[in-house]
């Protein structure tokens, strides 16, 4: 997901002082397909927060997000049904993961990225799967507030959270940094 115009700018000032202050600064190639951890860290998820579910239950939820079809949905499912197997190649997956930062931070320091894709929005007390966010007039998955943040919480990255200045409405834009450090394996 492309983060709004605001966030945009405000790491592009980022990148900018930090040329200024000798800095290297680039936009490298993540070491990993993002699509993929991204589904991975959504399946990770689900277990998680539905393994008090019984069987039948998440069973029926995962049937019921498959119709919805879209990459968010049918990660989730997954996570929902997933048996031993599915958990222990989601787990050989993350570790890989875990590995490709591992290589990425040999020739980087750090990483900055959006804590999520748009400045401050409504609260929304529709159920999660109905929400959704308007970025650059683009309507979007409410899940997609996930994206930023995941590159850290999916293999244990440290992050630090940080204000980057105000969009033009005068809303917050927050960032994140991800500094180089061995993942901590769960």
């Amino acid at each position: 997901i492309t983060p709004a115009k605001a966030v945009r700018d405000a790491m592009a000032r980022l990148a900018s002082e930090l040329t200024e202050a000798g800095a290297t600064v680039d936009t490298p190639a993540l070491p990993f397909a993002f699509e993929q951890y991204f589904s991975d860290y959504l399946r990770l998820l689900s277990v998680m927060i539905n393994q008090g579910m019984p069987p039948e239950a998440r069973a029926e939820a995962a049937a019921k997000l498959r119709e919805a079809g879209d990459l968010v949905s049918l990660a989730q499912a997954d996570g929902l049904v997933m048996d031993a197997a599915g958990y222990i190649a989601l787990a050989n997956r993350r570790a890989a993961a875990q590995a490709a930062w591992r290589g990425f931070f040999e020739d980087w320091d750090l990483v900055v990225a959006p804590m999520v894709p748009d400045v401050a929005f409504p609260h929304q007390t529709a159920p999660f799967q109905d929400r959704r966010l308007v970025i650059d007039n683009e309507e979007v998955s409410y899940w997609m507030n996930i994206v930023y943040p995941m590159l850290a919480i999916f293999t244990g990255l440290p992050s630090t959270a940080f204000p980057a200045g105000c969009s033009d409405a005068g809303l917050p834009v927050g960032l994140h940094v991800d500094p180089a450090h061995q993942p901590v394996t769960l």
